[in-house]
C-alpha cells in the first residue's frame, strides 16, 4: 500500500489531548469572567479562540453556522460611542454572544472534549 500522507503509517509519540483540554478550560474561564464583567468584546474574542481549538474537528456546516453567528454579531458591532448607544448595543450583543457560546458548547460535546459520562456495569448486566 502506497503512503500518501506524512503521518500515514506512523505511530503518534505525542498526544495533545490534555494540552487542548487545558487550553479550552482556560478559555471558558476567561469567557465566563469577561461575560460577568460586561467585557463583551473580550468575551467574543475568547469564544473565537475556543472555536480555533475545535476547528480541525468541525464539519463544514459547523464552520458555516459559526460564521453566520459572527455575521449577526458584526451587524450589531462593538460600538465605542456615547454610553447610551453602547448600552443599547450591549443589550443586543448579549443574546448573540450567548447563542455563540451555546453553539460552541454543543460542538465541544459532539467532539468529546466536554463532559464524559461514566457508564455503569449494571446497564450491561440486564
Amino acid at each position: 500500500m502506497e503512503e500518501t500522507g506524512l503521518t500515514e503509517g506512523k505511530k503518534a509519540i505525542f498526544n495533545s489531548t490534555l494540552a487542548i483540554l487545558i487550553r479550552v478550560d482556560t478559555l471558558w474561564k476567561e469567557a465566563h469572567r469577561h461575560c460577568k464583567t460586561g467585557a463583551y468584546e473580550k468575551w467574543n474574542i475568547d469564544l473565537d479562540r475556543v472555536f480555533v481549538e475545535f476547528y480541525a474537528d468541525c464539519a463544514e456546516e459547523q464552520h458555516k453556522d459559526f460564521n453566520k453567528i459572527n455575521d449577526e454579531i458584526s451587524k450589531v458591532g462593538f460600538k465605542r460611542e456615547h454610553e447610551t448607544q453602547k448600552l443599547q448595543s450591549k443589550h443586543k450583543l448579549y443574546p448573540l454572544l450567548m447563542k455563540k457560546e451555546f453553539f460552541l458548547k454543543k460542538i465541544e460535546q459532539k467532539q468529546g472534549k466536554g463532559v464524559a459520562y461514566e457508564e455503569s456495569w449494571e446497564e450491561y448486566m440486564d
